[in-house]
Parts: structure tokens; C-alpha cells; sequence
């Protein structure tokens, strides 16, 4: 079954909401109809709707104060809202980016802006909802101030009309920005080149080329792909606005340029963006904490026991070799039994460390459980293993601990039979029990 988008239109105009209802179900959203902002409340409750579109004029409460009082509760901040309005005015597109809303249409709403508009933000909320598809929500921090970036927020603006760039960089200037100008394509790539900023402000019309054909570049590469681009042009018709929005503007100003409206619009993708950032950054620290064993700082079982299926299944597909130290620390027990845990949790770490500073690169080191580790070596047959785990061997007899701690190691090479991890981490842990009948602190094959 396929899940639509759903849609939730808020006028108390029944036409406008036909109008706005036909197009949308056309383009194969469910639609979802609210004529005052209690009923809108109860059907974002019900409805769980994917995004809104607003009416700023309505009885009672408008849709700016709606806006507001869905940015301020948890439950609903995070839902894209497009506010509609006939008035056009810039001191109600300001008043209601302030507010929160991601973006605006003018009545008569024209179906291919609507469509574009409405994809545009859905796009970027399955981004947003893609990046906390496996954590908590609640384990991430999306409020308060950024404290990764140091210094101001840098808007690159590409015009090649001095005046014009120079009015922008003069408003963004006083409103606290640090602002570069690039006149060309060619300035603007080679300011990319060693730069990466928080926001672009993009000409369409450019000496040396089309300000689309370079949004549609900036949009292949994965430093850029996020930025945040607004177009500035004085074309104004709407196939060009539809075709920026669908490449990958996230915004569009028409020249001449009204500073509180840049302002406002500046400042509203910069916050977008500055929480799109976090949660990645969130994400990233969540995923390595997910795969890492807090102690010693090596990957986890959970991590190994993916890695060691997929190479598993690659050795069978194309006979690719990889070899399994599997170890444990001799006599654990009585360390933990007669200098404490304390020592023991010490002894674990060290050992981290060194199997993280002498593992190679592309090699797999592991906490199993408990004193157990393993080093899953990629493109090893069990000959080069025998030597790698001698060397290791030798590492922690020889190491700060003094030859209090000593390790047996056990070898197993991946063999064309071995259908899953279980056959050969069997053995390596039946030469593991080898080199402990014979004596510890050696190593030998399975």
C-alpha cells in the first residue's frame, strides 16, 4: 500500500480550499479541510498532517498566531507551514517568517507553484526525519545556540550588479552577517573552492552563465547540497520561480530587493538550516555511539557481528579472504579478584588503546564481551594473521603493564563452507582454549 502525503489547507474561503484541495489530490496528496484555526488544532491532532498551507486572514485567530502557536509546542514545530495570503504585502511575509512559517504563496494560487512549493519543504522534511530515523528524538539537542560555529554566519551573494550586491551586502553587513561578493560564476566557484558558507543569495542572470545551472552543481556536491540558496532576480515570471524552487532553491526574492523582507528570509533559512546542522551533527555522534563500546572506545559486538555477516557474504560471493583474531586477557579474574575493578576497567582501556593505534586502518577491532576482543583483519589469509597476532602478543607482554598482563590469542581464516559469523568465531574460539591448555600467552590456529 502506498502512503501518501497528507495535506492539511486551512481557509475559511470554501473556494479557496477547492481550488487548493483539487490540485493537491491531482498530484496524488491526501488533502485534509479546515475552515478556522479549532478546527485546524483538532485536525492536526487527528490527521497527523504532513505539512500545512495557512490562511493569514481568518475569524478569530489568523494564520500567523496559528503559526505561532504551533512553534511553540513540541509536538507540532516541526511541520512545514506555507502561509497563503491575497494581501502581498512584505510587512505580513516578515510578520509571518518571524513567526515561524517556511514559506508564502500569493492568492490567486497558481497550481504549478503550489505543487513546487509544497515538494520543495516535503523534500526537506523526509531530510530532517531521515537523519532521526533511528535515534531518539529526545536524545537530541535542536535549542539554544550553536556552539560549533565560532564567528558570524557568512552569506555569499552572486550579482553582478555592483549596486544591487552592494545594497544586500550592506543590509546583511549591519544585521550581523559576514558577506562575500562574487560578480561571476568563476568568482563564485573559486570563493567555494576554499569556502563553505551558511547561505548564497543567487543571481539567475550571470555574465558567464545561468544562476540555475550553478544551483543544480551546487546541489551534486555533499558540502553544498544543504546550503541554503535564495534567489534574488528581477525576472519575475513564474516558470522560472517553479524551475529555481525545483533545482534546489529554497527561497526566491524578486528585485528590488525590501530590507526587512531579505532580512526576514535570510534569517529564516539560516535558522532552518542551523537545526538541520544539529541534528546531523546529533545523528553522527548518536551512530558512533551506537556501534562503540563506551569502555575502551573499540566498535561493539552489535557493530562486529554486521561487519563479520557482510564480509561473510562477500567471501562467498567473490572468494575476497579475511582472517579472526579472537583473545582474551590471561587470568582476568584474579586482577579484577585481588586489585579491584577499578585496575581491571584500566587494563580493558590500554588494551583499547593499543589495538586502536596498531590495527590497521581498514581492519575491524572489537570488544566481544567481558576480557574478549577481536580483530577482524580484511584481505588476510591466516599465515599474514598468525604473524599479526605474534606481533600483538608481544605488544601487551611488552607493554606498560609490565608483563602482569598477557593475552591468548586464537586465528580462524573465513572458509568457502561458513554460511554465518557463528562457524568461524567458533574457531577462533576453539584455538583460543588451545593456547589456554597450553600455557596462555600465546597464539595458535584454528
Amino acid at each position: 500500500m502506498i502512503h501518501k502525503d497528507r495535506v492539511l489547507v486551512v481557509d475559511d474561503e470554501p473556494i479557496n480550499i477547492r481550488i487548493m484541495a483539487a490540485t493537491l489530490e491531482k498530484a496524488g496528496y491526501e488533502v485534509f479541510r479546515a475552515s478556522d484555526c479549532d478546527t485546524a488544532l483538532r485536525m492536526i491532532r487527528e490527521a497527523n498532517p504532513h505539512i500545512l498551507l495557512l490562511d493569514v486572514m481568518m475569524p478569530v485567530m489568523g494564520g500567523i498566531e496559528l503559526t505561532k502557536l504551533l512553534r511553540n509546542d513540541p509536538e507540532t514545530n516541526a511541520i512545514p507551514i506555507i502561509l497563503v495570503t491575497s494581501l502581498g504585502r512584505t510587512e505580513d511575509k516578515v510578520q509571518g517568517l518571524n513567526a515561524g512559517a517556511d514559506d508564502f504563496l500569493t492568492k490567486p494560487v497558481i497550481a504549478a507553484e503550489l505543487l513546487a512549493r509544497v515538494r520543495s519543504l516535503l523534500k526537506l522534511k523526509r531530510l530532517n526525519e531521515d537523519a532521526l530515523s533511528r535515534y531518539e528524538p529526545a536524545s537530541y539537542d535542536i535549542s539554544g545556540a550553536d556552539n560549533s560555529r565560532r564567528g558570524k554566519s557568512i552569506v555569499l551573494i552572486v550579482e553582478d550588479d555592483k549596486i544591487a550586491a552592494k545594497i544586500c551586502g550592506t543590509i546583511l553587513g549591519a544585521g550581523g552577517y559576514e558577506v562575500i561578493i562574487a560578480a561571476s560564476i568563476l568568482e563564485a566557484e573559486t570563493v567555494l573552492d576554499c569556502t563553505v558558507p551558511d547561505l548564497i543569495l543567487l543571481d539567475l542572470i550571470l555574465p558567464d552563465g545561468s544562476g540555475i545551472d550553478l544551483l543544480a552543481s551546487l546541489r551534486t556536491k555533499s558540502e553544498f547540497e544543504n546550503i541554503p540558496v535564495i534567489i534574488v532576480s528581477s525576472i519575475t515570471d513564474l516558470e522560472t520561480r517553479v524551475k529555481g524552487i525545483e533545482t534546489g532553491a529554497d527561497d526566491y526574492l524578486v528585485k528590488p530587493v525590501n530590507s526587512l523582507e531579505l532580512m526576514a528570509r535570510v534569517k529564516s533559512n539560516l535558522h532552518k538550516y542551523e537545526i538541520n546542522q544539529r541534528l546531523k551533527r546529533n545523528a553522527d555522534k548518536l551512530f558512533v555511539l551506537s556501534i562503540t563500546d563506551p569502555l575502551t572506545g573499540l566498535y561493539n559486538r552489535q557493530y562486529l557481528d554486521t561487519v563479520l555477516e557482510r564480509e561473510i557474504a562477500a567471501s562467498r560471493r567473490n572468494g575476497s579472504v579475511f582472517s579472526l583474531l579472537l583473545f582474551d586477557i590471561d587470568h582476568f579474574k584474579e586482577i579484577n579478584d585481588t586489585l579491584g575493578h577499578v585496575v581491571g576497567d584500566s587494563v580493558l582501556r590500554e588494551l583499547g588503546r593499543i589495538l586502536k593505534n596498531d590495527v590497521r586502518m581498514n581492519d575491524v577491532a572489537a570488544r566481544y564481551g567481558g576480557d574478549e576482543f577481536v580483530v577482524m583483519l580484511l584481505n588476510t589469509s591466516i599465515d599474514t594473521a598468525m604473524t599479526v597476532a605474534e606481533k600483538l602478543r608481544l605488544i601487551v607482554e611488552n607493554s606498560v603493564f609490565a608483563s602482569v598482563v598477557t593475552i591468548s590469542i586464537g586465528v580462524a581464516q573465513v572458509l568457502p563452507e561458513d554460511s554465518g559469523m557463528e562457524s568461524i568465531i567458533k574457531r577462533a574460539d576453539e584455538a583460543l582454549y588451545v593456547a589456554k591448555r597450553k600455557g596462555r600467552n600465546r597464539v595458535e590456529i584454528s
